[in-house]
């Protein structure tokens, strides 16, 4: 799937707009919250931002909502852990599993395009540069759960941001250990947490009605 999208985007991007070197787009304007906006440190890095990441914000209550009090979530998650009892008690499995993967997808997809059309105004080949890896390096050390995920984020986003804030100090470091940063603080961060998050036991497993796999 990942080598699809990568060779989809590229094989769109050069059939709809000629494949130049960048595509530039207009950014999403900032819409900054009156009075929470300027709150020190925390203001600029809440409350500072565009529609989108508002939205990003709010759907990680949402999502926690939906998989902790709601039928619908407690259904999901016992798919992941026991399909095989989710089927017994009536669960649609198969068709729950390709919903929540339309969802993941469409949440990476937007993650994605969040780069371009938020924060950098252009398009390129392999934009993400290996982010969506790091996505899951979060969903690992966030322990599966959207809270945890959220802060495993921001953890990582810290790190970016922290590359970019040492190159324009000046900081005599080679470009390339800079851009090394968030990466290696993600190994240090999963291999810190190794053994002690539990994944949902059917991960990444098909599910085979009748079986007793």
């Amino acid at each position: 799937m990942n080598m699809l999208a990568l060779g989809l985007t590229s094989y769109l991007y050069r059939l709809m707009f000629g494949g130049g070197e960048h595509l530039q787009v207009r950014v999403m304007p900032k819409a900054d919250i009156p009075l929470l906006s300027d709150i020190p440190v925390i203001g600029e890095a809440f409350f500072s931002h565009d529609i989108l990441a508002y939205i990003g914000f709010l759907l990680t209550i949402v999502f926690f909502v939906l998989i902790r009090y709601t039928r619908l979530g407690l259904n999901t998650t016992a798919i992941g852990d026991n399909p095989m009892a989710a089927d017994t008690a009536g669960v649609h499995v198969e068709r729950r599993q390709l919903i929540a993967s339309f969802v993941s997808g469409l949440l990476g997809g937007a993650g994605g395009a969040y780069m371009t059309i938020a924060q950098l105004g252009l398009f390129n080949d392999n934009l993400t540069a290996g982010r969506g890896y790091i996505a899951l390096a979060a969903v690992i050390l966030g322990r599966y759960s959207p809270v945890g995920v959220f802060l495993a984020a921001l953890l990582f986003g810290i790190a970016n941001a922290l590359e970019i804030r040492i190159q324009a100090l000046g900081v005599q470091i080679p470009t390339q250990a800079l851009a090394m940063l968030p990466y290696v603080i993600t190994l240090l961060a999963l291999l810190l947490t190794s053994g002690r998050n539990k994944a949902p036991e059917a991960l990444a497993k098909p599910y085979i009605r009748g079986s007793r796999r």
